[in-house]
């Protein structure tokens, strides 16, 4: 006498499921229906990143989330302390309360998900660097945060070399 295999499936809306293997099969309509929901849901992901940010059309950038205005172009490398001064110094957009931003405020410009990870449709010109935080290391050591909007690397670096700035206005530092 033979054996008999036995397999079990179990019908769900979009195909079969293999019980043993926890493997599922679909059909082509399914298939095409995943997709286009995929698709959905990416679209509204781009959408909701592009409405996380405003152009204020003044060469500032509004951040709806943290209701930061950001300063949208480049500067030159600078050292830690010449950022400090360049942005409270900064007359810019009918605005001369500008500072340079704390660690949580700089990282609230990244998204880990794209590459560089800052967002290029508002900051065009952002180089894929370095930029200095007002954050300081411990108890007067020479290193101060910084985050590299390249890859949203946040690390700490020697005050006196240069890096790039992006002065921000509101929130508290």
């Amino acid at each position: 006498m033979g054996t008999k295999m036995v397999q079990y499936y179990l019908l769900i809306g979009e195909g079969l499921k293999d019980e043993k293997t926890g493997k599922f099969y679909y059909t082509k309509v399914a298939l095409a229906a995943l997709e286009e929901k995929r698709k959905r849901a990416e679209e509204e992901k781009k959408k909701a990143k592009a409405r996380k940010f405003k152009d204020n059309g003044n060469g500032t950038v509004t951040d709806n989330d943290t209701k930061l205005m950001w300063q949208q172009g480049e500067n030159d490398k600078m050292s830690w302390n010449s950022a400090i001064t360049y942005c409270e110094g900064l007359s810019f957009g009918g605005y001369n309360d500008w500072r340079l931003p704390n660690i949580d405020e700089l990282k609230s410009l990244i998204d880990v998900e794209e590459k560089p990870t800052i967002n290029k449709m508002y900051f065009p010109n952002a180089y894929s660097s370095y930029y200095w935080a007002s954050t300081t290391g411990a108890d007067g050591t020479p290193y101060v945060w910084s985050v590299d909007v390249n890859d949203g690397l946040v690390s700490y670096g020697y005050r006196l070399n240069g890096s790039y700035v992006r002065c921000v206005r509101g929130g508290t530092p």
